[in-house]
């Protein structure tokens, strides 16, 4: 996976992103993703990853955003910028996925940004992701969630087997396809991707 929108460092990266695509398709041995940034021209971006050979998309990396100081004004973080994460930014993914698709974008699209639960998976199913990525739901915990750490293995295994055990493709023609949806692609995910991530594929 390409990260090529970072917040947590200070670099213009839509400067690279099309030399990157180019050198990394030709000369890895596993398949590459690319994550788009919300903060930048995704569907562009989408565009150069399918003229490039990239295997499918990750969306979407954190959100820019800022903290203050409210004593001195001053950034929180050094680089004045960070990114924001988790459920905030579930809506934001949502769209974004939703408007690949509308853009006729056909690669895979791996939702991430705010999973927790099953409909979570499933609201992003429907706007036209083919797997879900847990990210912050997964490292980010309180201490009590560490301390029962086999518990919360046991949950997020069940929540895996239930959106593997989900046709999305069904629901939909119940309920009439979703104009620009994208049934289909998640077959079309490399298995090597899938052992490199926690997807939850449906």
């Amino acid at each position: 996976e390409f990260n090529v929108s970072c917040h947590n460092v200070n670099f213009p990266f839509e400067t690279i992103l099309e030399e990157v695509l180019a050198e990394a398709v030709q000369r890895s041995r596993h398949p590459v993703l690319l994550k788009l940034s919300p903060d930048y021209d995704y569907v562009a971006h989408a565009r150069l990853a399918e003229r490039y050979g990239v295997a499918g998309l990750v969306a979407i990396n954190t959100v820019k955003g800022l903290r203050l100081d409210p004593r001195t004004g001053e950034p929180l973080l050094k680089n004045r910028f960070g990114g924001l994460s988790g459920r905030a930014i579930k809506p934001i993914g949502l769209r974004i996925v939703a408007e690949l698709r509308d853009a006729g974008i056909r690669l895979p699209i791996i939702a991430t940004g705010g999973v927790r639960s099953f409909d979570d998976c499933r609201e992003y199913f429907w706007a036209g992701a083919d797997a879900a990525s847990l990210g912050s739901e997964v490292w980010l915990a309180p201490y009590w969630a560490y301390v029962l750490g086999p518990l919360r293995g046991l949950q997020l295994q069940r929540l895996i087997r239930r959106v593997e055990a989900y046709d999305v493709d069904f629901e939909r023609r119940g309920a009439g396809t979703r104009p620009g949806g994208h049934g289909g692609a998640a077959g079309r995910l490399p298995a090597a991707v899938g052992s490199a991530q926690q997807l939850l594929h449906r």
